[in-house]
């Protein structure tokens, strides 16, 4: 059966990404480019999905708040 609420979080969560898919890793990148996929069609998707999403965005304002580069993570922003 199809979760409504779930696909609906997961739908925001997917915009949310699309906004800050610049500030995405490659594998963020990746993940989020098959989810978006995923969710264009007429799919149930998984809870999965959006705890995945939520790591994902999670990351991005932990890179932000340390100046991380996400092309070289050991290696901080001046």
């Amino acid at each position: 059966m199809l979760d409504l609420a779930n696909r609906a979080q997961v739908l925001e969560l997917l915009e949310e990404c699309e906004l800050q898919k610049n500030d995405l890793t490659a594998n963020e990148f990746e993940m989020f480019s098959q989810l978006k996929s995923k969710y264009s069609a007429a799919d149930e998707g998984s809870f999965d999905d959006k705890i995945c999403l939520e790591v994902m965005l999670r990351n991005i304002g932990i890179r932000k708040s340390v100046n991380m580069n996400k092309m070289k993570p050991l290696e901080l922003l001046k």
